[in-house]
C-alpha cells in the first residue's frame, strides 16, 4: 500500500471517527471501537483534540505524496513539528504498507510452499509411498498453538490492566517517564497480579509505542506514573 493509498484509508477512518462522535460516543467508547481498527489512543487523541495540526499535516503528507517521497523524507519534513502525536500517524500509516508488504510475502511464500508440497505428496503416491501423520501427535500440536494463543492474550490483557491503572496521559510537557522507570513500575505491579513471567523490555517497549507512541531515546513525555 502506497503512502497515498495509507491516507486514503486513514481519511475513512477519520470520518468514521467524526461519524461516531456525532452519534454521542464517548472518549472511552471510541478508543475501543477505533482501536479495533488499529487505532491507537494517541491517535484518536490526535482526531478529536488537536483536528487543526492533523489537517495541516494530512495537507503537507498529501503534497509529498503527490512528489513520491519515502519515508525517510517525509517523516524528516515533519520532525520540525517535534509532537508524538504527528509521529504516532505516521508510524500507523507506514505500518499499513509494512504489514501489507508482510501479507502479501507470506502469501507469495505459502503459495510456492503449497505448490512444493503438492508436487511431492504426488511423487510420493506415484511411488506407493505413504505417509501419515500420527492423530495423537497432530492433536498435541494443535493444543500447545491453542496454549501459546492463550498465553498471548492473557499478556496482552495484563499489560492493558498496567496501563489504565498506573499510566497518565497529562497536557505538561515536563511529565516524562523513562522506558527503565516504566519496567520497574510493570514488575511491581505485576508480582502482585500475576505468576506468570514478566514481559520482556522489548514487549513492554513495543506495547507502549502501540498505546503512546513512539519515544524519544526510550523516554515519552506528557505521560506520568501513578
Amino acid at each position: 500500500m502506497s503512502l497515498s493509498e495509507s491516507l486514503s484509508q486513514y481519511l475513512f477512518d477519520l470520518e468514521t471517527s467524526d461519524l461516531l462522535t456525532s452519534l454521542g460516543r464517548s472518549h472511552k467508547e471510541l478508543n475501543l471501537e477505533l482501536g479495533e481498527l488499529g487505532m491507537s489512543s494517541q491517535l484518536v487523541d490526535l482526531m478529536t483534540n488537536h483536528r487543526r495540526v492533523l489537517n495541516s499535516v494530512l495537507l503537507r503528507l498529501r503534497l509529498l505524496s503527490e512528489s513520491n517521497k519515502q519515508e525517510d523524507q517525509v517523516r524528516s519534513s515533519l520532525s520540525r513539528l517535534n509532537n508524538n502525536l504527528v509521529t504516532s500517524l505516521l508510524d500507523h500509516l507506514y505500518l499499513q504498507h509494512s504489514t501489507e508488504h508482510t501479507e502479501h510475502t507470506e502469501h507469495t511464500e505459502h503459495t510456492e510452499h503449497t505448490e512444493h508440497t503438492e508436487h511431492t505428496e504426488h511423487t510420493e503416491h506415484t511411488e506407493h509411498t505413504e505417509h501419515h501423520t500420527e492423530p495423537q501427535e497432530l492433536s498435541l500440536n494443535t493444543d500447545e498453538q491453542v496454549d501459546e494463543n492463550s498465553d498471548e492474550e492473557d499478556e496482552n490483557v495484563l499489560l492493558n490492566n498496567f496501563f489504565n491503572e498506573c499510566v497518565k496521559k497529562t497536557e505538561d510537557a515536563s511529565d516524562i517517564v523513562r522506558s527503565k522507570d516504566f519496567y520497574t513500575a510493570l514488575n511491581t505491579w505485576w508480582v502482585n497480579e500475576s505468576s506468570s513471567d514478566v514481559p520482556s523490555k522489548p514487549t513492554l517497549k513495543t506495547y507502549l509505542t502501540e498505546r503512546l507512541g513512539k519515544g524519544m531515546k526510550g523516554t515519552w513525555t506528557n505521560v506520568a506514573l501513578n
